[in-house]
């Protein structure tokens, strides 16, 4: 038999540690009818699955879901970048990241990075903010464009486009709302951005006036009125 010289405390640490092989991910902009069953059966056809599901809350889809590989080695090095269409709907599939796994977020709160630099955590972004702001949109933009936009990323409860109360001309920008927070944290974080008419609009989540995440309010005139907040919508501004 014999015995190997004992490793010390300094060899211990140089030992290369194994890096951990992302293996789930999230599943934004799910159509109403997709199922769990439907869900796994789409995913199915990429590797063997460990699980999957489709999150609901009082029996009502939420929108999104997750679904997690038993051996990721085994999927494509394409599998992100390739279109997803479950239900006859595009989905937005990234990788999701644990909590203990995220790096620090910038100053600010906006996260670690610009949207695509990486795998995204949507859950532990989430803050409560449901409502977004729509920013830059042609005159011609209509409610039901908005809507038909971002019902990719979940259900929408509200959809606005904000009008002169005297003239009744669009001004520019609007709101959605999302059934959950997740929702629309998946929209603000979409890498691709976000093209409504023909236009790249500006999505950030809207805050309500005197919100500490709002900026400080900026001189009237030109666009730096767009830091302020807007009074006309509802009392919301954004960050």
């Amino acid at each position: 038999i014999i015995f190997s010289a004992p490793i010390s405390f300094a060899e211990c640490l140089s030992f290369p540690k194994k890096k951990r092989t992302m293996a789930k991910y999230f599943v934004g902009g799910l159509s109403r009818e997709t199922t769990t069953e439907s869900f796994r059966a789409y995913f199915e056809q990429f590797a063997e699955l460990a699980d999957a599901i489709v999150m609901v809350r009082d029996g009502v889809p939420r929108g999104f879901g997750f679904v997690t590989f038993a051996d990721p080695s085994a999927l494509t090095a394409d599998f992100l970048q390739t279109p997803h269409v479950i239900d006859n709907k595009q989905v937005d599939v990234k990788s999701a990241v644990p909590v203990e796994e995220m790096p620090t977020p910038a100053p600010g709160g906006r996260g670690a990075g610009p949207p695509g630099a990486g795998p995204v955590s949507y859950a532990p972004l989430a803050d409560g903010v449901k409502k977004l702001f729509i920013g830059g949109i042609t005159p011609n933009t209509t409610k039901e464009m908005l809507e038909a936009h971002f019902a990719s990323f979940g259900t929408l409860t509200d959809a606005v486009v904000m009008c002169d109360e005297s003239t009744g001309r669009p001004r520019g920008f609007g709101f959605v709302t999302f059934e959950s927070d997740v929702q629309a944290e998946s929209a603000v974080r979409f890498p691709q951005g976000h093209v409504i008419d023909g236009k790249t609009v500006d999505v950030k989540k809207a805050q309500p006036k005197g919100s500490p995440n709002l900026p400080p309010p900026t001189p009237r005139g030109g666009a730096a009125m767009y830091g302020a907040g807007y009074g006309a919508g509802g009392g919301y501004g954004y960050g």
